[in-house]
C-alpha cells in the first residue's frame, strides 16, 4: 500500500486539502443515489457525441430490481435519430419500435466496463479533496486506473488488440460529486500525459420525474430477439434501424 500510494503522489497534483483513500465506495454510493424514490431523470453532455441529446432514466422498484431507460437522439441537421437502451435485470436490451433486442452477455459486459469506466472495478486508492464546479460545491477525486480497467476499455475499442488500444485508452479519471445532492455531476478521461480526452457533464436533474414506469418493462407486443453473438446482434441492430429510418422517410416524405 505504501508503494502505491508514493506512486500516485507522483502522478497525482498535490492539494492542501486532498486525500489519498479508498474511492470505490465513495463514487458507488454517488452512483446509488440516482435510484431513489420515483423515477430520477439525468441529461448529459459527452464530448465524444456534441450532436447528441441525452438523457437517462433511473428506477428502483419495491423488491431492490434496478432498471435505467437510455434515450439518446441525434440532430446533424439533415434527420433525427434516436437510439434507447433498457438496462433490467434481465440482460441490457436494444429498444425499436416493437422489437426488443437483448445484448450477448459478453457485449454488454463489455460495454458497461466502457461505459462506466470512472468507476473503478475495486478498490483503488485516489485523490479526494474539496472543489467548485461552475460555482458548486463538489468533491473531487482523482484516480488512475487499473490494468484491468485498461485491459477492459481496451477491448471495447479494439477487441483483443489490447496492447495497441491502451497505447490510445485513458489513463486517469476525474470524478467530481455534487455536496448538495451527492449525484456524479461530471466524469473526465485524461491521458498518460494529462491531455484531456473526453467529458461528460451533468446538465439537468429531475427527481420523481413524471416518467412512466411501465417504460421500464418489454411490451408484450413486442417481437424478442435473442440474438447469440456480437456479430448477430450488431447484424439485427443494422437491419432494424435501417428499416426504421426507411419508414419514417416513406411517412414523412423527407428525412426530418
Amino acid at each position: 500500500m505504501l508503494i502505491i500510494v508514493a506512486l500516485l503522489q507522483s502522478v497525482l497534483p498535490a492539494a492542501e486539502s486532498g486525500k489519498l483513500m479508498d474511492v470505490h465506495d465513495i463514487i458507488q454510493r454517488a452512483r446509488e443515489s440516482l435510484f431513489q424514490n420515483g423515477v430520477t431523470r439525468i441529461a448529459y453532455s459527452d464530448s465524444d457525441y456534441k450532436k447528441w441529446t441525452k438523457s437517462e432514466y433511473y428506477y428502483k422498484n419495491k423488491d431492490g430490481d434496478k432498471f435505467v431507460y437510455k434515450k439518446s437522439i441525434l440532430d446533424d441537421g439533415k434527420y433525427t435519430s434516436s437510439l434507447i437502451m433498457l438496462v433490467r435485470p434481465d440482460g441490457d436490451w436494444r429498444l425499436f419500435q416493437d422489437v426488443a433486442i437483448r445484448q450477448p452477455d459478453e457485449m454488454a459486459q463489455i460495454l458497461r466496463a466502457k461505459n462506466s469506466i470512472c468507476y473503478p472495478s475495486k478498490s483503488v486508492v485516489g485523490l479526494v479533496e474539496d472543489g467548485l464546479e461552475n460555482g458548486e460545491p463538489c468533491t473531487r477525486i482523482l484516480f488512475d486506473f487499473s490494468e484491468e480497467d485498461r485491459d477492459a476499455l481496451a477491448r471495447s475499442v479494439m477487441g483483443e488488440v489490447v496492447q495497441q488500444a491502451k497505447l490510445l485508452s485513458p489513463s486517469r479519471c476525474e470524478v467530481l460529486i455534487s455536496k448538495n445532492t451527492g449525484i456524479i455531476i461530471a466524469e473526465r478521461l485524461y491521458s498518460k500525459n494529462g491531455k484531456k480526452l473526453s467529458e461528460i457533464k451533468i446538465t439537468a436533474i429531475e427527481k420523481n420525474c413524471d416518467f412512466p414506469v411501465s417504460n421500464f418493462s418489454i411490451s408484450k407486443d413486442c417481437k424478442i430477439l435473442l440474438p447469440k453473438n456480437v456479430p448477430e446482434y450488431s447484424s439485427l441492430t443494422d437491419k432494424y434501424r435501417e428499416i426504421t429510418k426507411n419508414n419514417k422517410t416513406t411517412n414523412k416524405g423527407t428525412k426530418k
